[in-house]
């Protein structure tokens, strides 16, 4: 192709003999850039040659010329041979932008490797500017499928075909297969209903982690290898590595007969897929032998840097990476290569090259998420986080803890920032940029998405023998729907800003006296946890790693104690203590068992302003929710009240209305029991006096009238304080086994595990004894048991402070960098922004005497910490220390809670 450029270029010459001595000489230097770059492949000189011929030609006003176009273009090529990119990207575009008719006609311009566009698109991404890449790549494909729209034959186009299937290529190295799904699934519409594109919709399909819809479209295109591509990935590694064995000794018969069948990889991919399932297997040896008759490939290297990893052999397998890497340096496989790499490098104690590496690998991950996420239902980007979880929350945090480096912490940081709460965060993202676009198909959108949730949570609640729809179907509606959202989302905003935060981003927020603490746990050795802090202040140059404890030694402490003797405050605190000095506030997030612990009460600690944040990214994004003055209190409910059939019709209407207009959500759950709580009656009608003082709008639902019914109607009403008194329960998963309890007992594949985890949180309301106690309910009633789960589907955008006035409020399961999957969780995917809540059962007259006290200061001007503070230090003096025991004031912990 080149060649045939510098013919066409010497010919325009010809054509142009009135040209002056200076192109003349220009196109010597030319010509000379073009011995040195393609047959010396000495870059430098060519450079040079090249760059003296650009000021030539500038000089003679000669920006029209073919030739000071491909002196541009060559630049660029020479550019991206040196790994600068960004000179590459700044000639091309230039090369492009002095395009005119008769360069046009003497260029490919859309198709093929040499096509400027897509030079400048592969530029734009080995640059890191994955969004640029992504908008060429795309307007590519589109204006083509213009192009095709308008012809009256439907049969695909072969040069049209070869721009899809690079694009294909491409977008193993950008993670666009949202995008690539909807765009093959239009042009195998429109073109034919050839299973042509069955493959590439496979692949789509796999690298969504949709295994089942990935095997149906390999089927559909006879593509074996992709079928065994999906048993591997559902763990059926026997059956995998049998029909890859197969594969490849038919393969083997094709090349005896020079026999090459159209789609299908190369006999030398077939190899590496195949060694990489001995891999899976720990038959590295063989996998080792089938690298050895391979050719050489970044994929044939990265099996044997595996094989020999598994044979412990570092120093082997960091050979074989750094040839896996030195061979694609620049192309998205090498977040792969580089996690691999790192294991390697870190092996064998080689920090200078694992430093770069990991500064490489967090930079090409961030880019993946924030585009990824884009374009992800929930359920994908939660597929998408667990891929990289790993590598993300374990290995890079284990790498800084051994080898002490500033530039590997600083990454931990960062990916601390990045994975924790990344999908409540985007979640969230989606609801706020739907009512901020003011767009009623948008929001009329959303609105029939929350609705069908409904319904089809309620369904999957009945034994499958009682259900009166296909849930499979509407599931795949809600699916659709929900895609249709993420996609119109991006016309008005962002989902993953707060994902491209770095620690230096939060040090911009912190004054001399700030503290601001990540706690990460990560496994070491076989059978132990270790914590440690990371932490920053103003003055940082970088965020410190500090070594607290290992898991095991929480274990030494009964909870009683946690609060009253000084050994757990030594553990957690007492290695802070240089970091602490000079500080008055400090802002932790959590990780492990310290979502658990009060942390911010340990003995000794009394002195600081201690604040509890989802992560640290709170200080950047946290701003002031703009609420209502209005307040809803449940309180003094009747958990066996009948169902009064005029009080059911009514919260029925309300709950009608509510779906209609806003959807609404689903149910579950047990301060101590399910007997009458007389204190909570006492205290919601003495917090509601203190609001109407300082003219707040105030609605307390009690006795029969708390129900879950009128909790759902609540939703997209914005009020700015919601306060529950009542039972609050949360089960393990072996608990709510042993319990049996039927709102429990959701065990369907359509249920993801953060959803059948938000099922085992939740508060008691009006009613639900009739459910506890295994009664049959009329239809169409709410059981009374309002799951954490059901609360997240609830719209309560605009909720300032939740207070959670029951037990067990702030427990449930913990994920790795997502947190507490239990009822706080559920308010903060319903919208709301701070959190009061509870880690233990609670005394009923002693949250009664806390939580009256806790309003009383917070409307004088308090703040909300310090309005649970001074709540606190009121308890324990009241009735002559009567409640000065931890158990009666230290349970109620604040999430959130900066405003």
């Amino acid at each position: 192709m080149k060649r045939i450029i510098f013919i066409l270029v010497n010919l325009w010459g010809v054509l142009l003999p009135a040209r002056t001595q200076n192109v003349t000489e220009a196109r010597a230097l030319f010509e000379q850039g073009e011995e040195f770059y393609i047959d010396a492949h000495d870059f430098e000189k060519a450079i040079n040659s090249y760059q003296k011929a650009l000021l030539i030609l500038e000089k003679c006003d000669a920006t029209n010329l073919l030739l000071y176009y491909q002196t541009l273009f060559d630049l660029a090529e020479v550019s991206d041979e040196r790994n600068d990119f960004f000179s590459a990207i700044r000639y091309m575009e230039r090369a492009i932008s002095v395009e005119n008719d008769t360069v046009k006609a003497c260029i490919v311009k859309d198709e093929g490797p040499f096509s400027p566009i897509r030079r400048l698109s592969d530029y734009y991404a080995r640059a890191g500017m994955w969004d640029k890449a992504l908008l060429l790549k795309r307007q590519r494909i589109e204006s083509k499928l213009k192009e095709y729209e308008k012809r009256e034959n439907g049969s695909s186009d072969f040069k049209f075909d070869i721009i899809l299937e690079d694009y294909m290529h491409w977008i193993k190295n950008a993670n666009d297969y949202k995008y690539a799904l909807r765009t093959i699934k239009k042009v195998q519409e429109q073109f034919s209903s050839s299973t042509y594109y069955d493959k590439w919709i496979g692949d789509c399909y796999y690298n969504l982690n949709d295994y089942d819809k990935a095997l149906n479209s390999y089927k559909k295109a006879g593509y074996n290898v992709g079928i065994v591509k999906v048993l591997a990935a559902k763990g059926k590694f026997t059956e995998a590595l049998s029909l890859q064995e197969k594969i490849v000794e038919e393969e083997k018969e094709h090349r005896k007969h020079s026999i090459y069948i159209s789609g299908h990889e190369p006999y030398w991919e077939y190899l590496s897929m195949l060694a990489n399932y001995y891999i899976m297997i720990g038959q590295y040896e063989k996998a080792i032998y089938c690298e050895q008759q391979n050719k050489e490939s970044v994929y044939s290297f990265l099996n044997m840097s595996k094989a020999y990893a598994g044979k412990l052999d570092w120093e082997k397998a960091k050979e074989y990476a750094l040839k896996a890497y030195q061979l694609h340096p620049q192309e998205r496989m090498q977040t792969i290569v580089l996690a691999v790499l790192a294991k390697c490098l870190f092996s064998t104690n080689d920090v200078p090259v694992l430093q770069n590496s990991i500064s490489k690998l967090i930079r090409y991950l961030g880019n993946e998420l924030l585009i990824s996420f884009q374009e992800l239902t929930y359920d994908e980007r939660s597929r998408y986080i667990e891929e990289y979880s790993d590598i993300l929350n374990q290995q890079i945090p284990i790498y800084a803890y051994y080898t002490h480096s500033d530039s590997i912490i600083e990454a931990a940081f960062n990916a601390s920032l990045m994975m924790k709460g990344a999908l409540l965060n985007s979640e969230n993202s989606v609801k706020r940029i739907v009512e901020e676009s003011k767009d009623d198909s948008l929001i009329d959108l959303w609105d029939e998405m929350r609705a069908d949730r409904y319904i089809l949570s309620k369904e999957l609640e009945k034994d499958s023998l009682n259900r009166k729809l296909n849930v499979d179907s509407l599931q795949k509606v809600i699916y659709n729907l929900e895609d249709s959202l993420i996609v119109k989302c991006k016309e008005y905003g962002d989902i993953t800003r707060s994902m491209s935060l770095k620690w230096n981003d939060i040090q911009q927020h912190l004054h001399s006296d700030d503290l601001a603490i990540e706690f990460l746990s990560f496994p070491i050795n076989n059978d132990s946890v270790m914590y440690v802090a990371l932490s920053l202040r103003n003055d940082s140059k970088c965020p410190k790693m500090t070594t607290l404890f290992e898991g095991k030694q929480l274990k030494e402490f009964p909870d009683s104690l946690h609060y009253q003797c000084k050994d757990m405050a030594e553990l957690i605190w007492k290695p802070l203590l240089s970091e602490l000095k000079g500080i008055k506030n400090v802002y932790f997030s959590p990780s492990g068992a310290l979502h658990n612990i009060g942390i911010e009460y340990l003995p000794g600690m009394e002195d600081y302003n201690i604040y509890r944040l989802s992560s640290t990214r709170e200080l950047v994004t946290g701003g002031k929710t703009e609420t209502k003055n209005r307040a809803v209190l449940y309180g003094g409910l009747r958990y066996d009240a009948g169902f009064d059939k005029s009080t059911t019709e009514k919260s029925l209407a309300i709950l009608d209305e509510t779906f209609k207009e806003r959807a609404n959500v689903r149910g579950l759950g047990l301060r101590g029991g399910k007997e009458y709580l007389k204190h909570t009656k006492e205290e919601v009608d003495i917090i509601g006096e203190e609001l109407s003082k300082v003219n707040w709008e105030c609605v307390i639902d009690s006795a029969a009238m708390g129900t879950e019914e009128s909790f759902k109607a609540l939703s997209g009403r914005k009020i700015g304080c919601l306060h529950i008194s009542t039972h609050g329960f949360y089960y393990t998963k072996e608990d709510a086994d042993n319990a049996r309890y039927k709102f429990m007992l959701i065990d369907n594949d359509m249920v993801s595990a953060e959803d059948k985890a938000l099922t085992r949180s939740g508060l008691v309301m009006s009613g639900a004894n009739h459910i506890l106690e295994d009664e049959e309910l009329p239809d169409n009633v709410e059981d009374g048991i309002l799951t954490a789960r059901e609360i997240a589907d609830v719209d309560l955008r605009g909720l300032d402070l939740v207070v959670l006035s029951a037990c067990q409020t702030g427990l449930g399961d913990i994920s790795q960098g997502e947190g507490v999957f239990g009822l706080q969780r559920g308010f903060k995917k319903a919208g709301a922004n701070s959190i009061l809540m509870s880690l233990w059962e609670v005394d009923d007259k002693a949250t009664q005497i806390l939580m009256t006290q806790f309003y009383k200061h917070l409307l004088s001007g308090q703040s909300k910490r310090q309005s649970l503070l001074s709540a606190q230090k009121h308890l324990r003096n009241v009735e002559e220390g009567k409640y000065d025991e931890p158990k009666y004031w230290a349970a109620f912990i604040f999430l959130d809670g900066i405003q």
